[in-house]
């Protein structure tokens, strides 16, 4: 392990010196300390206290950061996520000038310290724990064995950069589409079906099987979610979409394996700009031949001069109006609504909680112009998965909740949300006669200056380049390690275990799997699981603080514990009997609903995977078609 020892006691101008004194604590306790016993480090009672007391002095120092200094801080929070090397006092105090959001860098700069002083500390027992996850290319050799031409397409929202690939897709023979929502899998299926190209649906929650009438064989396409790409066929086409969320905290793994396990000839990646740093990085591990192609708007897209004079009076029908709150969203639409009597305005809702089905059946309402949804009220879920034919984007705020504290929102989204401004056309499709041009034009604006000016720096400059790829390790790759602590160790002990001692290259970052560990606690307590069950259900789409779905989950588990075979109404607390109640007993309807609906679709997924405990698909696809009616019910009356 290599350390930076030379600690400067130079004063920044305007830099807490009791800050910086905590910035010296922290580098020599973790710098000079030998031992393993957390309780002897030198100058403190323990690291627990001295992360507390550097906690408590972050929070004193705030400051804004410069535009220019985002990318100067990313190179720092790369810095303190490798394996080797520790930055020295005087650099963390320069890092903590340039980032202004004091929670993100505590923990950045705690990370770092933890990992550098686990490392420091660890006995010969625990450094045999140690999992190398620095080569995951090599976890894939028949895909390395494929000599692979990968297309990057990258540009904006609506370029059409995935009208190329798609239409590579539709003349392969051998094809599978890899989308991150359920809705575009549905939107690609569907549009492959007009075209009278047999194509298969596979996602978490549903799969449809479709023949080739031509052969009277299975269809040779397939449409699925990120998660389900196909890795155990050659195939000649594959496109992976959205590749930027390779970065995800939560989700990245999923893109990561799916471009280094796809067995295709032809991999297309789809995505913006900030991708094609890491997935050069990636190709090089590959071994494959790689092709940018960038693109440019369809239809202009202007930031307006000025921001909204009159607040929710001057909505005007075509608008899409933004807030990340589904209290907030709600309150909105009323409001417009309130407001708006004279222009006629009513409003769609779309928000990331609501069924795939439904926020698609408010889109279809706001697009159809003989609706009367004229205005869409919409969170970040607007930013990705749906077709809208969005005149002007109207941010009410650019900050939201991140997880830790109230934050703003970051260039790359912003930028991906205010791009869904203007009328959407698909690439290749030709403008109608008449059409104005104007019309053409997506307009991005906001409640408020201090908004409108951010928005503008966001759209001015570069979106930070990705550093680092998700991962997790494959499902062969969890056996060895497991084999290493023993079957029998408690599933979240080795997933514990993994996030604290696993080594990754400087181009891969361990996903958060926090939610992981929080489901693996629960099944842990099921008797009889075998570790195969274990490895299934730790991937399950399962929302732990959901009361609903966590009990459901603890009942499914035990369905398949005991080798029982039942369907979801035979199944006690599932929550399934709030679809037969006129008054909800807890909490709004439409979180009531949704939770039943999350519920169902954990059902299913696990349905697919445990198809002779839990049966009668079809009777849980009812019973969540029935959930979607209420929901939609529930949003109208709102």
């Amino acid at each position: 392990m290599i350390f930076s020892k030379n600690i400067k006691r130079k004063k920044v101008n305007g830099f807490d010196e009791e800050l910086e004194n905590m910035f010296e604590i922290l580098h020599q306790n973790i710098i000079h300390s030998h031992s393993s016993d957390l309780n002897k480090l030198t100058g403190v009672a323990n690291f627990e206290e001295l992360s507390e007391q550097f906690k408590s002095k972050v929070m004193k120092n705030n400051s804004e950061p410069k535009g220019g200094e985002l990318e100067e801080y990313a190179q720092y929070k790369d810095y303190c996520k490798s394996d080797v090397l520790i930055p020295s006092a005087a650099y963390m105090r320069k890092a903590r000038q340039l980032n202004g959001n004091p929670h993100r860098f505590y923990k950045d700069t705690i990370l770092m310290l933890m990992r550098s002083f686990v490392n420091f500390t660890l006995t010969p027992e625990e450094a045999e724990l140690r999992m190398d996850l620095s080569t995951p290319a090599d976890w894939y050799p028949q895909a390395r064995a494929i000599p692979r031409k990968v297309f990057l397409h990258v540009g904006p929202t609506n370029s059409g950069k995935t009208y190329t690939a798609l239409k590579a897709f539709q003349d392969s023979k051998q094809g599978f589409y890899a989308g991150p929502l359920r809705l575009l899998a549905k939107e690609v299926y569907q549009r492959m079906k007009d075209a009278n190209k047999p194509c298969n649906l596979v996602t978490g929650e549903e799969i449809i099987e479709e023949l080739d009438p031509a052969t009277n064989e299975p269809a040779q396409l397939s449409s699925g979610t990120v998660e389900m790409i196909d890795m155990n066929h050659d195939l000649d086409v594959a496109v992976i979409d959205e590749i930027q969320m390779i970065e995800d905290r939560d989700r990245g793994w999923a893109w990561t394996a799916a471009f280094l396990s796809v067995r295709a000839k032809t991999v297309h990646l789809c995505g913006d700009e900030s991708s094609v740093n890491i997935i050069r990085k990636l190709v090089q591990q590959t071994g494959d031949e790689l092709e940018v192609v960038r693109y440019t708007r369809l239809s202009p897209l202007v930031v307006d001069q000025y921001p909204l004079k009159k607040q929710f009076k001057d909505i005007e029908p075509g608008d899409c109006v933004v807030a990340f709150s589904k209290r907030e969203l709600f309150q909105i639409k009323n409001t417009i609504e309130r407001q708006g009597e004279e222009k006629k305005l009513k409003c769609a809702v779309i928000y990331g909680s609501l069924p795939a089905e439904t926020r698609a059946e408010q889109a279809r309402l706001f697009n159809d112009p003989n609706s009367d949804y004229n205005v869409l009220v919409a969170s970040d879920a607007v930013g990705m998965g749906l077709n809208l034919a969005i005149k002007r984007i109207v941010f009410t705020t650019v900050r939201k909740f991140d997880g830790v504290q109230e934050a703003k929102v970051p260039i790359a989204q912003i930028k991906q949300i205010g791009g869904r401004a203007g009328r959407y056309r698909i690439a290749g499709q030709a403008k109608k006669t008449g059409d104005d041009v104007n019309d053409e034009v997506g307009r991005v604006t906001a409640m408020s200056k201090k908004d409108l000016k951010y928005i503008r720096q966001c759209f001015e400059v570069s979106t930070p380049k990705i550093r680092r790829a998700g991962l997790f390790p494959s499902e062969a790759v969890l056996r060895q390690y497991a084999l290493v602590m023993g079957y029998n160790t408690p599933f979240h002990s080795i997933l514990g275990m993994l996030s604290r001692y696993s080594i990754t290259s400087e181009h891969y970052e361990l996903s958060d799997i926090r939610q992981m560990i929080e489901a693996a606690r629960v099944f842990d307590g099921v008797h009889r699981l075998t570790f195969e069950d274990k490895l299934v259900l730790a991937k399950a789409p399962v929302n732990m603080k959901n009361p609903i779905v966590k009990r459901a989950f603890i009942r499914f588990c035990q369905v398949i514990a005991n080798g029982e075979s039942k369907n979801i109404v035979e199944i006690p607390d599932t929550g399934i009997q709030y679809l037969r109640m006129t008054n909800l007993p807890m909490g709004t309807a439409s979180d009531t609903y949704e939770s039943v609906h999350r519920m169902i679709n954990l059902f299913l997924w696990l349905s697919y995977r445990f198809p002779i405990s839990l049966k009668d698909r079809k009777g849980a696809l009812e019973l969540r078609a029935l959930c979607e009616t209420k929901i939609g019910t529930v949003l109208r009356r709102h």
